[in-house]
């Protein structure tokens, strides 16, 4: 929040419910990965949000995890926007969006 927020309270009681252990547990029952998975969070096996917490888990364990996702290369932000756009209109497949996210990555990866 910045410095000129006419209700910093709010903000704060916001974010604190984000990341408190009573607000991860409501956004895990409401389907949504929390920040940190409360440790008797066990989504229902063989749903996409058991999939979800799997993959999250390994990424986690691998340090590979990003405060956010534009961050992953200097042109990842106009990359991820664009294609998402294009998903969503439904002039790329998943298939298509995912490749061109890989190579954006791959490209990055591959100038270093």
């Amino acid at each position: 929040m910045t410095s000129k927020s006419k209700h910093p309270d709010v903000a704060s009681a916001y974010i604190d419910f984000l990341v408190n252990k009573n607000g991860m547990k409501v956004a895990a029952s409401h389907g949504n990965l929390p920040a940190l998975p409360p440790a008797d969070y066990k989504p229902t096996p063989g749903t996409v949000d058991e999939d979800i917490l799997t993959r999250w888990k390994a990424v986690s364990e691998k340090d590979g995890l990003l405060p956010y996702l534009d961050y992953t290369t200097p042109t990842f932000y106009d990359t991820l926007t664009a294609a998402v756009q294009e998903l969503t209109a439904g002039h790329l497949t998943p298939k298509a969006f995912t490749t061109r996210l890989q190579s954006d990555y791959s490209s990055f990866q591959n100038s270093r």
